[in-house]
């Protein structure tokens, strides 16, 4: 899987290209946070319209004691989320916290789904769970709306029922390739014709 940025104008960072040989793809914007409701809420909106994206990360985009919560119109993104098979991450990162417990609660309503999150970037930072959990908590979630608290199989098919079972099989085909084309130091010219051969699909 990858984090990818959602760009000023709502674009990815990566090509669908790229993003349809993933297993998830987690979206988010690391820049222009305060821009205005419309433009905040316009971007996450062209974000999750993706097929390729599969949860949006600290959606409010805040820093605590260094940058509020961005403005956008949570009731249509958190309906679109639901209705859409479209992850909310709770982000552990201490000073994150993010989505805040205030709009888990708000999402709820709506039946939105969550995934609880480090933003670990060292191994210490696993540690972060516990205070992901403490906003799930606070926002009256309970494990059933908490994808990472699934069993395997059950998560796995979260992540897979938006493909049908051909591209599925055509992705594990891909792998396979790069797998036998890495043995015979020719993997990029293998995976580059495995990948031409989905887009066809």
């Amino acid at each position: 899987g990858l984090e990818i940025d959602i760009l000023g104008d709502g674009a990815l960072s990566v090509s669908d290209e790229a993003l349809v040989t993933l297993d998830y793809c987690i979206a988010g914007i690391h820049s222009g946070h305060r821009g205005s409701k419309e433009q905040i809420t316009k971007r996450l909106m062209q974000a999750l319209q993706n097929p390729h994206v599969d949860i949006i990360s600290h959606p409010t985009n805040r820093l605590l004691n260094e940058r509020e919560s961005s403005e956008a119109d949570w009731k249509t993104i958190f309906k679109y989320c639901a209705k859409n098979n479209k992850l909310l991450e709770i982000n552990g990162y201490p000073n994150r916290l993010d989505l805040r417990d205030d709009l888990v609660r708000e999402a709820l309503k709506y039946g939105a789904k969550f995934i609880i999150n480090t933003d670990a970037h060292e191994l210490s930072q696993m540690d972060n769970m516990i205070y992901g959990v403490s906003v799930a908590r606070r926002g009256w979630l309970e494990a059933k709306s908490v994808v990472n608290t699934w069993d395997f199989t059950k998560f796995k098919k979260w992540f897979c029922k938006k493909m049908d079972k051909t591209r599925f099989a055509a992705l594990n085909i891909i792998r396979f390739a790069w797998l036998i084309g890495l043995a015979a130091n020719q993997h990029y010219k293998v995976c580059f014709a495995a990948r031409s051969w989905l887009q066809t699909l």
